[in-house]
């Protein structure tokens, strides 16, 4: 009996793990055509020298080149991609959750999400806590909510994974299982995906310095706890009736 149980759990498990990432795609982009799509995307370029564009099966984003998603979002979604930083060691990638798409500070960020940052190197060379998770409150303050150090390196892809369920937030970097960061904000803010690359002082901006950043493939999906929690509930409460019946 016991092993009949195992292999049920192992079943629902997989079952719903294949259902859930395979045919549950909010989004899915892998920016294999010539253009960004402008069925999926909102691009923007807020400085002369910044654009947007695609290129060998990739979004490459320089000097700040913007993707807003037309699509608005459930509280609870699962993005996951591939990155790699190709232009300058202080890039630094940017997804945002919950955000609204209003951009009105004058460094052409989104005024409101929650941010997910992958960077090299700071301005000054530092490569401590160069990953962060962050409230975008624009115009009041940008809190770090938690902070850690993943050496990164250029022209090097990393896989990626955010999850937000309105209050619970992960940051993953190449283990897609084990989060790397994780930190709670329930503040309800917007409902679209926004990325972006950003820079330090120089170049043909103020805010740009060569920066480019290379997407391969970007999915959302819906955030898979509250499905695979309840799924287990109902196997907790299989294997305890069977338990009761059998000291019955």
């Amino acid at each position: 009996m016991k092993t009949k149980i195992r292999a049920l759990i192992a079943f629902v498990l997989t079952a719903l793990t294949l259902t859930h990432y395979a045919a549950a795609a909010l989004l899915r982009d892998d920016f294999n055509d010539s253009t960004i799509n402008a069925g999926l995307w909102q691009a923007s370029t807020l400085f002369g020298d910044s654009s947007i564009t695609e290129s060998g099966g990739n979004a490459v984003f320089l000097d700040r080149g913007r993707l807003l998603s037309l699509a608005v979002f459930p509280t609870s979604i699962d993005v996951t991609g591939r990155f790699t930083i190709t232009g300058n060691v202080r890039d630094q990638l940017n997804i945002l959750t919950r955000t609204t798409g209003i951009s009105t500070n004058p460094f052409a960020e989104f005024d409101l999400g929650i941010s997910f940052r992958f960077q090299i190197q700071n301005d000054n060379g530092s490569t401590t806590n160069n990953i962060k998770i962050a409230r975008h409150g624009y115009p009041g303050a940008t809190p770090i909510l938690m902070q850690g150090t993943f050496g990164l390196a250029l022209n090097t892809p990393y896989d990626f994974r955010v999850t937000d369920d309105g209050t619970n937030v992960a940051l993953y970097i190449n283990d897609l299982v084990t989060p790397f960061l994780t930190a709670t904000d329930s503040t309800v803010i917007g409902n679209r995906l926004g990325i972006y690359n950003r820079e330090g002082s120089g170049g043909g901006s103020s805010i740009s310095d060569g920066s480019v950043t290379r997407l391969d493939y970007v999915q959302v999906v819906p955030e898979p706890s509250t499905a695979l929690f309840g799924a287990l509930s109902a196997l907790v409460f299989l294997v305890s009736r069977n338990r009761s019946s059998r000291i019955a």
